[in-house]
Order: C-alpha cells, then sequence, then structure tokens
C-alpha cells in the first residue's frame, strides 16, 4: 500500500504506525476505500516535529491527538 509505505518511511527508528479503522477492515476485505486512519506511536506534539516540514500534513487539530495528512 502506497500511502502506508510513504509514512512509514518517515518515521524515526523505534516508532510504529498502524493501519486502523475502517480502512484496515476495508483492507482485509479487499474493499475500496477513499481515507486511511492511522495510529502511531508517537505522540501528536512528537508527530509534529517529525512531519512538520510536509506540505501534506495539518495540524490543525494535534490538541485533539488527530493530524490530517492528504496523500495526492
Amino acid at each position: 500500500m502506497e500511502v502506508f509505505d510513504y509514512l512509514n518511511r518517515k518515521m524515526p527508528k523505534g516508532e510504529y504506525l498502524y493501519l486502523v479503522g475502517g480502512s484496515s477492515r476495508d483492507y482485509l476485505l479487499k474493499r475500496p476505500f477513499k481515507d486511511f486512519d492511522f495510529a502511531t506511536s508517537l505522540a501528536p506534539q512528537e508527530a509534529e516535529k517529525v512531519f512538520k516540514n510536509e506540505e501534506k500534513f495539518n495540524f490543525a487539530f494535534a490538541r485533539f491527538g488527530i493530524v490530517e495528512f492528504k496523500y495526492r
């Protein structure tokens, strides 16, 4: 899965990225899906530091534990 590989390469060594929610269900059932839900071992503040130079990330809701990623 291209988006997962892209994000996983950006993760610091020792940190983890998981596909979760409806997107993981749809992936396992080989259904098409429109969005991706990921959980990470990074705190939102740490994720912001790792991905701060990426235009594809929106940290407007980071205080709620949500970081939006726009892929393509």
